[in-house]
């Protein structure tokens, strides 16, 4: 057995003692930080896109409409789980810890605003009833999958939390437009409409000779 000077075991010991009390402080520090941003009833999105661009969801009644943010009034019907899934995720955010409160937050991923060549951040506004209820300004994302790095409801602190926002929002109306049913199959014989019934006065639907009446 390899025996050690009494004066590096104490020096081992000390540094694997702060190790420890540095680990327990980051969990204690992430627990704290935890907690669900909540709201209710969003019935409007409108999501700001890196590239210039921009589109709102709206919900009238039990159906959600999409169409472009650029003034445009044209809507078109919306895929229906996917909004519903993009205004959940925007009544409860996950909140993992905060990662920074004040100072520069470029290592995250936001530009700060300097007017330099860097593309704004990716922002989602939503709103009930005419009343804004949450603001999300998305950095970057994490190095574990699913957590993103993100600015809340008008506050400069960066947030760890839960999800790929960049991922999800940073999609198209395209993406996102009610898809239209897919088309009958139609057989060689006929039309889906028809099919199985006699296209001419001399054979049944089974192909059996039609029986002559007198």
């Amino acid at each position: 057995m390899i025996k050690l000077a009494p004066r590096k075991a104490a020096l081992l010991g000390a540094i694997a003692l702060l190790a420890v009390v540095y680990i327990a402080q980051l969990v204690l520090d992430g627990r704290a930080g935890a907690k669900t941003l909540e709201a209710d009833g969003i019935d409007m999105l409108t999501v700001e896109k890196t590239d210039g661009s921009s589109y709102i969801l709206s919900k009238t009644g039990d159906i959600w409409t999409i169409g472009s943010g650029n003034g445009s009034t044209d809507r078109v019907p919306a895929d229906q789980s996917k909004a519903a899934a993009f205004a959940s995720a925007l009544e409860s955010v996950k909140v993992l810890g905060v990662v920074s409160s004040g100072g520069s937050a470029s290592r995250f991923g936001f530009t700060e605003g300097t007017g330099g060549e860097d593309a704004p951040n990716l922002t989602i506004t939503a709103s009930a009833k005419g009343k804004k209820v949450r603001t999300i300004v998305a950095g970057k994302a994490a190095s574990v999958p699913s957590q993103t790095y993100v600015r809340a409801d008008g506050s400069s602190d960066v947030l760890l939390v839960s999800g790929d926002y960049l991922a999800r929002f940073d999609v198209t109306v395209d993406d996102l437009k009610q898809k239209e049913a897919p088309a009958p199959v139609v057989d060689a014989g006929g039309s889906a409409d028809d099919a199985g019934v006699a296209d001419d006065a001399g054979g049944s639907a089974d192909g059996a000779p039609a029986l002559q009446t007198q």
